[in-house]
């Protein structure tokens, strides 16, 4: 997840309450632009068309356990 989105998990914006694997999960409900937010923006262009193969990534992360 931290490839993709390219925030670490102990990045300033992850609360108590939301850790990185909560974000993606709730981007990926939400679908549309808020897909758009989990790409590191430097990975973007590099992935132009390519955007679907990230999700999958993120996808299987969210399949695997964690904490």
């Amino acid at each position: 997840m931290e490839l993709v989105s390219g925030k670490m998990p102990t990045n300033a914006s992850f609360s108590l309450d939301i850790d990185m694997v909560k974000l993606v999960e709730t981007h990926i409900e939400m679908q549309g632009l808020a897909w758009e937010e989990l790409i590191d923006p430097a990975l973007s262009l590099l992935l132009a068309r390519e955007e679907n193969a990230a999700f999958q990534v993120l996808e299987i992360a969210l399949q695997l356990p964690h904490k």
